[in-house]
């Protein structure tokens, strides 16, 4: 069998023979070998800087990542610290430091001092009050600010209220860094002298129950009464939780 090859088939292969030959001249060619391994130079080059950036760039990703991580961590601890701070004492000991202390017979010295026993106001002066003691702004209570003119004012007695010595005798036995819980106790005792007073008066008549006498032991003793709890808290915490400060 023969194969004839037509006229354009036969200028077609003469002109891809032609230009492999060109092509191997030209691939030989010294200035074409240089252009070529600079070329390939440069292109390795630029790869691997790429790459390097590339590496650089997603390491400082992660680096700032992890620095917000550690911020936002930081400023929900120190969150956390504040709030614990108003119900313990941010140092180890705190239960010890009290244990030579005579809080209630200080907190009375101060007070007497400032209100004696014989010139000063009931804790519960009407019957009005009986059903809300310690409830309005007095001596006696955690009120500390009064409404004029709709506006909410201070004034010396914020300073000078039973609340505000309790928190200055525990202040004085705990320090400074105390202060917060100092304040949330001195607030809690005077809750607990209200209570205290609210179950007397419903356990007898207003007539017995509007002695002062009767009502200033009722606060005393209610006071001194979370005096203990808060020791026996304080020791516990102490001895029994792990130290976050």
């Amino acid at each position: 069998m023969y194969f004839t090859r037509t006229p354009h088939k036969i200028y077609s292969l003469a002109g891809l023979k032609i230009a492999r030959i060109r092509l191997f001249h030209f691939a030989m060619d010294p200035l074409y070998k240089k252009f070529l391994h600079c070329a390939c130079v440069y292109l390795c080059a630029f790869t691997n800087m790429h790459a390097a950036t590339l590496g650089l760039t997603c390491k400082d990703a992660l680096q700032v990542f992890s620095q917000n991580e550690t911020l936002a961590l930081q400023g929900q601890v120190n969150e956390l610290k504040a709030l614990l701070a108003h119900h313990r004492p941010p140092i180890t000991g705190a239960g010890y430091k009290l244990i030579d202390a005579d809080l209630l017979q200080d907190v009375c010295d101060i007070f007497d001092k400032k209100y004696p026993p014989d010139t000063r106001v009931a804790p519960v002066p009407t019957e009005d009050d009986a059903d809300c003691p310690l409830g309005t702004r007095s001596i006696w209570s955690n009120v500390h600010y009064y409404r004029h003119n709709g506006l909410e004012m201070q004034d010396g007695l914020a300073q000078n209220s039973l609340q505000a010595i309790i928190m200055q005798v525990l202040k004085d036995a705990l320090g400074e860094m105390s202060a917060d819980y100092c304040c949330t106790q001195s607030n809690k005792a005077i809750e607990s002298a209200r209570h205290a007073l609210i179950g007397a008066y419903d356990t007898c008549e207003w007539d017995t129950f509007s002695n002062q006498q009767l009502q200033e032991k009722i606060v005393w003793q209610a006071i001194d009464e979370h005096f203990d709890q808060m020791f026996r808290d304080l020791l516990d915490w102490d001895h029994n939780t792990p130290k976050w400060f």
